[in-house]
């Protein structure tokens, strides 16, 4: 979801490439790989005096990936396909719809394969677990489209910074 209504695609590329770079670091993680990816882009349902729209479409990768490059490349290939002028978005998403533990390269692949990895490697450890040090420029760095987060909870289970203290006397 996010802060504000997003009518343009750049913006709504942003969030994409945002999400779906997210994805691709989630497989490294997992030693996993994505063959077919699902975006998604929805205008606010709660708002009835605007028009509705709501669209998604399912990828089938070419080649089975946890590759950055490749999923921001197939998302915003889909936002592109299912994208229409004149609304107000209020939601926009990637989903991974298959994950394999095992990528079986295809005959007619071009990319380089071991390359790839060595420089989502290499980005993984600059980024680290939390940070985005290290991204692609589709996903910009103002940011306008995040959601707003002024109500959140504590995350008193998960992050150390956040641990409740008593003081007994």
């Amino acid at each position: 979801s996010f802060g504000k209504m997003v009518e343009d695609i750049d913006t709504l590329s942003e969030a994409v490439a945002t999400h779906a770079s997210t994805c691709a670091k989630k497989l490294r993680k997992q030693k996993a790989f994505a063959t077919s990816i699902m975006v998604f882009i929805h205008t606010n349902n709660f708002r009835e005096d605007l028009p509705q729209y709501w669209k998604n479409i399912v990828i089938k990768l070419p080649v089975p990936t946890s590759d950055t490059l490749e999923i921001v490349h197939y998302a915003l290939q889909g936002l592109r396909s299912i994208f229409m002028q004149g609304y107000q978005y209020k939601k926009a998403g990637v989903i991974i719809t298959e994950i394999v533990s095992s990528a079986q390269l295809g005959l007619f692949d071009t990319v380089d394969r071991e390359k790839r990895e060595k420089l989502m490697q290499a980005i993984d450890k600059v980024n680290g677990e939390h940070r985005q040090l290290v991204k692609l420029a589709v996903q910009g760095n103002g940011r306008d489209w995040k959601l707003k987060q002024e109500q959140l909870s504590q995350r008193y289970t998960t992050d150390i910074n956040e641990i409740l203290t008593i003081n007994c006397k």
